[in-house]
């Protein structure tokens, strides 16, 4: 007969099996914790997050976003590139006490006195039509200024790409229904410097891989200073390390599974010898 899993799970030499058996299992879940504590790192943002720095001291046209680039306040000597100007929707601005705002930004395209190209956020509208005038040149925009375009400094926050979704008008991207909504002016779901390159552009050209929102809404009455919240920190995840944490809970999660496992095979061996034992009596 086979004898219960309790016991033979008591029987001291298992006992003392698993205390080693625990105590391994704890010691690999003490490296696992290890390793879980370096594979999530925060990043705290640079103390001189509002320090105005020269863009291509901190970057260069072509080179990823990194993420310590983020939210810092450069300055770019930039010329508007002609008939560049789009709209961008499902924008969030910040209000002063704290509270939101759903609306537009105004964007376009600017070359810098190296030839490489920057996405540039002018300002925010909360209304659509306004948006769309400011890109026609209809207000105090663009209708002067890039008939004579020059260089000039700009100075404002830095931001990464963003997914690409949907150009909802302009260009043959946007459907016949978007289009309705936008006319030639081109507008997206989101800031991609890929995707607005690509539609601007039909070969390609040098581009700094994230864009600038600008401290002025510089050329329009109809436009506001965009506002965003500055991250303070940032987290980064470490694959390797996360891989380590979940092979040393595979370690330990293994050393009670043994132990289990040898506990099991002492029952069958004692069942084995108690089937022996009444044949090696009647022989």
């Amino acid at each position: 007969m086979r004898p219960s899993f309790l016991r033979v799970a008591t029987k001291p030499k298992w006992i003392g099996a698993l205390a080693i058996a625990l105590a391994a299992a704890a010691l690999f879940a003490s490296f696992g914790q290890w390793q879980l504590s370096r594979s999530i790192r925060v990043v705290e943002a640079p103390a001189d997050l509002n320090e105005v720095t020269p863009l291509t001291d901190i970057t260069a046209h072509g080179e990823p976003f990194k993420t310590n680039q983020s939210d810092r306040r450069v300055s770019a000597t930039v010329r508007l590139a002609l008939g560049s100007c789009f709209v961008v929707e499902n924008r969030v601005q910040l209000n002063a006490d704290g509270s939101t705002r759903n609306g537009y930004w105004v964007m376009c395209d600017s070359e810098d006195t190296l030839g490489a190209h920057l996405i540039l956020a002018h300002g925010f509208t909360p209304n659509r039509e306004s948006a769309i005038r400011v890109c026609k040149g209809d207000s105090m925009y663009l209708s002067a200024y890039i008939s004579q375009p020059k260089f000039e400094m700009i100075i404002g926050r830095y931001e990464p790409t963003e997914e690409i979704k949907q150009q909802l008008g302009g260009g043959d991207g946007a459907t016949a229904e978007q289009k309705k909504t936008y006319g030639e002016t081109r507008a997206f779901e989101s800031v991609s410097v890929p995707q607005v390159i690509n539609v601007l552009h039909k070969t390609p050209v040098a581009t700094y891989a994230g864009y600038v929102i600008m401290d002025s809404s510089g050329y329009s009455a109809l436009l506001e200073p965009i506002k965003i919240g500055v991250k303070k920190s940032d987290s980064q995840l470490n694959l390797l390390s996360a891989f380590y944490f979940v092979e040393w809970m595979l370690f330990a999660g293994f050393a009670v599974f043994l132990w289990f496992r040898l506990v099991q095979d002492e029952r069958d061996r004692l069942a084995s010898l108690s089937k022996e034992k009444p044949s090696k009596a009647k022989g």
